[in-house]
């Protein structure tokens, strides 16, 4: 069997985690060790930014003196590098780091409204770099919600007159440290600086795997795939789960070949990061225990166990100690959005604590010997059980759009609504109720290409035999990490079909393990020395590259939402120079203004997410008081003619568009402009020009 010869072939390469020596000067020694430090360094700034965030003492002099000295602490405690002096790799990879960050800044996203997560996130990152904490004061506004009015918008909640922004508060502090250099607008680039050494992470884990040159195709492939573009040029929380994650995976394997309880703890407190970033954060958790127990139990010595259990105790601990901090965010920080999550939360919290006890129970020193006792006896048959596992769940994923239609969508809801629409824009029979959960492999097939995944399969075959045969660590936590990361996304991602969106689930563990894990097959198949493993590779060495590449055209070179921050810049000058405080939104866009006013423009808000009547404008005035404005994207449904002058002048704005059965293949444009009246007691509107400068 072809897929047997790749797997025993990879026992031939030799490993590719054995420590280096002190070759080279300081400075090479440095950019060896590179790869490793860098996502090191990102987690020892998440740690102190979300906690100075928790307790409102987010301020320079509090975050930085404190990331200076966990870099310092762990310095020391970061493995070395695997053998090996040559540097053309890391040249290569910041080559291409350097190049891709370039082209990123130059394209990122504006999303200063709030459409889905980018835009509440940013804005919470913009909001951090002038003020120490999230909460924002919505002011008197309180007082003008009132017949229909509401103080608080898509993403954010009232609770005791402030403002709390919807999910967990780890990126956007990050994105908040760049601010403080370059001014708020510096977070709407900073994540590509996360992205950067997401990309980076990468190489450091498959560096352990299949050495550095192999490695450089692995993060290229990564930094090429189409999601990792849109998911960095804008505020999503994936890339730094990803940097942080696998940053932790590499720790973990270095922390084997050289063991000490700071390394282990090291490693732990990188995903604990990681875990910290996300509401799901569970699931790397859980996949860093298994690798946590096969690290413990793929050692040969009973002492060694007995030392390596020690150390993973005190990584686990580390691990949830940290976690748990993303919990307290959303307790303290985000409840109404923890409340809605709680019973799948609940759900995910607690299969990962069973997991955290069985991990717990196999390193107890009682079980600890006769687990591995019992694994080596069943190695063999336990190894070939995986390979065919793993050959038949590829091929259930792969072909589930041919026999399966999943539906799950309460019928006239908003999800299904969504779905409805996108479908009908696309032609395809409506049908809002689809999830289409059958297509995740799919999904990553679009950016990826087939042939990257089914050496992806390859490879994951290639992995269980070396756990099997030659108890791999380095492949084991790999694996562990792949499986726990994705397995629940790619059966169930649970998230609005339409692409790019959708595909968002897989990118921080799914989607980078599947090109490592084609990476390992084609280090793989190389080793065989013939033209006839060697010319297949070849080929999929160019697909890892150009089918991602194939997809970026036309959208790749457009910014998302581009447009919008000049109109937002236009507005917040126009209410300053006429002196207004007080704002009535009127939503008439895809988006809602009412925190962008509020943390950009600084003036307090209350939005109409539906047409007012003229009455309710009088209750609002009536109720709120003093000189008030109300600005509107679309005069016409306020009885205006849209043919006036606007009060923010008119820019083009840029989207790529939603779809649902490809990858987004166009970019939407549309003109928009703010318009504005004076509101008078008895809820008539006179119309504002333009200020001039």
């Amino acid at each position: 069997m072809v897929v047997d010869q790749i797997a025993a072939a990879s026992e031939a390469v030799p490993a590719r985690h054995v420590t280096s020596s002190r070759r080279g000067g300081r400075g090479v020694r440095l950019l060896r060790e590179l790869p490793d430090r860098l996502p090191v360094i990102l987690g020892c700034l998440t740690v102190p930014a979300l906690g100075a965030t928790l307790v409102g003492q987010f301020r320079p002099f509090v975050v930085l003196p404190l990331w200076a000295l966990l870099v310092a602490l762990t310095w020391r405690l970061v493995p070395p590098p695997p053998a090996g002096g040559r540097v053309g790799p890391i040249v290569g990879l910041l080559t291409l780091v350097g190049g891709w960050s370039g082209w990123g800044v130059a394209t990122a996203g504006r999303y200063v409204v709030v459409q889905r997560d980018p835009g509440f996130l940013t804005l919470e990152a913009w909001w951090l770099t002038t003020h120490p904490s999230s909460r924002i004061p919505v002011g008197s506004a309180l007082q003008g919600a009132v017949a229909g009015a509401s103080a608080a918008t898509d993403g954010f909640t009232v609770h005791g007159g402030v403002l709390l922004p919807q999910g967990n508060s780890a990126l956007p502090a990050l994105l908040a440290t760049v601010g403080w250099a370059g001014g708020p607008p510096a977070v709407l680039w900073a994540n590509v600086l996360v992205g950067a050494v997401a990309i980076v992470a990468v190489f450091a884990v498959a560096r352990r795997l299949v050495g550095p040159w192999w490695s450089l195709l692995a993060a290229a492939g990564v930094a090429c795939a189409l999601p990792m573009l849109a998911f960095t040029r804008s505020a999503y929380t994936e890339p730094l789960v990803l940097a942080l994650t696998f940053g932790g995976v590499a720790m973990l394997i270095g922390a084997r070949q050289r063991p000490s309880g700071g390394a282990f703890a090291l490693a732990g407190g990188m995903v604990g990061a990681a875990a910290a970033a996300r509401i799901d954060g569970a699931l790397v958790v859980a996949g860093a225990a298994l690798g946590l127990a096969c690290v413990v139990l793929a050692a040969e010595d009973p002492e060694e166990r007995r030392r390596l259990a020690r150390h993973a105790a005190l990584a686990l601990a580390v691990m949830g100690g940290i976690g748990a901090l993303g919990l307290v965010d959303l307790v303290l920080l985000s409840p109404d959005y923890l409340d809605d999550l709680s019973s799948q939360l609940a759900l995910l919290l607690g299969g990962t604590a069973a997991l955290l006890v069985v991990v717990g129970a196999v390193l107890d020193s009682r079980l600890r010997d006769r687990v591995r006792a019992w694994l080596g006896r069943h190695r063999r048959a336990l190894g070939t059980a995986g390979q065919v596992l793993v050959v038949a769940a590829f091929v259930v994923l792969a072909s589930r759009p041919l026999w399966l239609t999943v539906r799950g969508a309460p019928a006239g809801s908003p999800a299904a609504q969504a779905i409805a629409e996108v479908q009908g824009a696309e032609g395809l029979p409506p049908d809002g109720t689809r999830t289409y959960d059958e297509r995740t492999l799919t999904w990553l097939a679009w950016y990826l290409g087939w042939p990257t995944l089914v050496a992806a399969a390859v490879g994951a075959v290639v992995v269980v035999r070396r756990i099997a045969v030659r108890r791999d660590v380095a492949a084991a936590a790999l694996a562990s990490m792949a499986v726990a990361g994705s397995t629940l996304y790619l059966v169930a991602p649970a998230i609005t079909p339409d692409q790019i969106w959708a595909v968002r689930r897989l990118l921080p563990v799914a989607l980078p393990a599947a090109v490592v894990l084609a990476v390992i097959a084609l280090a793989a198949a190389w080793e065989r020395r013939r033209w006839f493993w060697r010319v297949p590779a070849a080929l999929v060495v160019i697909a890892t590259i150009a089918v991602p590449v194939s997809t970026w055209f036309p959208v790749a070179a457009h910014r998302e939402l581009g447009g919008q921050l000049s109109l937002v810049d236009g507005t917040c000058t126009a209410l300053q120079r006429i002196g207004a405080t007080r704002v009535v939104w009127v939503k008439s866009a895809p988006w809602k203004y009412l925190a962008t006013l509020r943390v950009i423009c600084g003036v307090e808000v209350v939005e109409f997410t539906d047409n007012p009547s003229r009455d309710q404008l009088a209750q609002v005035a009536r109720a709120w008081g003093g000189a008030l404005v109300v600005l509107s994207e679309d005069p016409t449904p306020l009885g205006f003619d849209p043919n006036s002058v606007p009060f923010a002048p008119n820019v083009v704005g840029t989207q790529w568009e939603r779809r649902i059965s490809g990858p987004p293949r166009a970019v939407v444009t549309r003109n928009d402009a703010v318009w504005a009246w004076s509101l008078a007691p008895d809820g008539s509107l006179t119309q504002l020009s333009a200020p001039t400068p």
